[in-house]
């Protein structure tokens, strides 16, 4: 650059700063990059979240096990809906790793090393919790289908809980294989 009103040219080189600043016009480093973190009042929002969730599942869970010897609840197969109660609360654990945070006014602050394996957490919580979930109600309904096409063409009905369990024991290993590879 050439100063205008200077007869001689003059070579004016930027301000070399560190990484993430950039040199103003008067060669003062400032942070091009501005971290915004989440305002505090989402961990209340997340902790409420967290715990209406457990409560739920947890009172879905006590109400068919109190009402097991009722043939609503028993025609709904109550282990497989006590496998989708369980699903659902793991699922909702990954919800406590959101309040963490690598702010260190936050109130749960952590440093970043353990938030990447808090944020890697939370993905395995979700996935493990929607994959039993998910593979409960497909055993549940695969049984029910069984059932009904057993009675149908006049053969007795004998499905074994065993067998149905397997496709639940199944998807959670096929998840936990998916979550492995993935965490490579």
């Amino acid at each position: 650059h050439q100063i205008e009103s200077s007869p001689v040219i003059i070579q004016v080189k930027p301000r070399e700063c560190a990484e993430g600043e950039e040199a103003t016009s008067l060669g003062v480093c400032q942070a091009t990059m501005r971290i915004v973190y989440l305002p505090s009042w989402t961990v209340s929002i997340t902790l409420c979240m967290f715990f209406v969730n457990i409560i739920l599942s947890s009172i879905c869970a006590a109400w068919s096990y109190c009402n097991r010897g009722t043939k609503i609840v028993h025609a709904a197969q109550t282990p497989f809906l006590y496998v989708i109660c369980l699903g659902c609360a793991l699922s909702s654990l990954s919800l406590l790793l959101l309040v963490f945070d690598d702010n260190p006014d936050h109130a749960f602050y952590i440093s970043t090393e353990a938030l990447d394996a808090v944020c890697a957490g939370q993905v395995w919580l979700y996935g493990l919790g929607f994959g039993l979930s998910v593979s409960a109600i497909y055993a549940k309904l695969l049984r029910a289908k069984r059932l009904m096409l057993d009675t149908a063409t006049g053969q007795r009905p004998s499905p074994k809980l065993n067998e149905y369990m397997g496709i639940i024991v199944k998807v959670f290993f096929v998840e936990i294989t998916v979550l492995s590879i993935w965490m490579i």
